[in-house]
Order: structure tokens, then sequence, then C-alpha cells
């Protein structure tokens, strides 16, 4: 396995922990998960993505923060970026920047998936949980 790959088998196994409620393993993985992307030097929009969601699930929201603005430096309209803003405010319960960033994704949704970026097809069941969020709670289509 290549260092990439071993740092997504540990995201996949921190966000699985995460789904079914086994905090004990989300904190055992986490740290690894967060040192195994951090060994990886240069990080592309989905590296940034793992770790925003890593963070955010901790409750760090300033480096689930920070990673967002790292995916806006190098792509300014990234969903994913958009997905972890919202993470971001509902943890501060901050519902107004909440539903603007859901309007965003909406509003960019469309062109965004027609890029055909690999990282959407690798989460394409996270935007569709997204998408399907945000429609509900912002009555967007």
């Amino acid at each position: 396995m290549t260092p990439r790959e071993q740092a997504d088998r540990l995201f996949e196994l921190v966000m699985t922990a995460h789904e079914q409620g086994d905090f004990g393993r989300v904190n055992q993985f986490t740290p690894m998960a967060l040192q195994a992307y951090s060994a990886l030097g240069s990080l592309d929009p989905d590296a940034h993505y793992h770790l925003g969601l890593m963070s955010a699930i901790s409750g760090n929201v300033e480096e689930a923060q920070a990673r967002a603005d790292s995916i806006v430096s190098v792509a300014p309209d990234h969903l994913f970026a958009l997905m972890l803003r919202n993470s971001v405010a509902q943890l501060q319960g901050d519902s107004s920047t909440s539903r603007a960033a859901q309007q965003r994704f909406l509003e960019l949704y469309d062109a965004q998936i027609a890029t055909g970026r690999e990282e959407y097809q690798l989460h394409s069941r996270a935007l569709d949980a997204f998408r399907s969020q945000a429609i509900g709670s912002t009555g967007g289509s």
C-alpha cells in the first residue's frame, strides 16, 4: 500500500467507527490517520476534506475551518469546502452560516459535478446525502 492508501484506509476506519458510534475506535485511530496524512507533504482537496472531517468529529472546529480554507485556496468553488464549512457552522450552532453553505453548495452542485473530479466520484454518497439535506433545509433544488 502507498502512504496515501494507508492514510485513506485509516480515514475510512475513523469514519466507519464514527458512524457506528464507536468513539473508542474513533479516538484510537484518529491520531494515526492525522499523522499518516501529515507525512504525505502536499495534500489535494480530497486529503484536506478527510482531515477536515476528522477534525470536525473530534471537535477541532478551527482545524476543520482551516482545511476548508485550504481547499478553497486551490479550488474556490469546491463542494468539499462548503460541506466542511457547514459542519463547522453546525458544531458552533451557527444556523445562518450553515444555511449559507448549504445554499452555495446547491448553487454550485451541477457545475462542480460536471467537472468530473475524481474525489466527487469517490464521495458520491456523501455528496448526495449532503445535497438532500441542503434541499430539505433550504427548500432549494
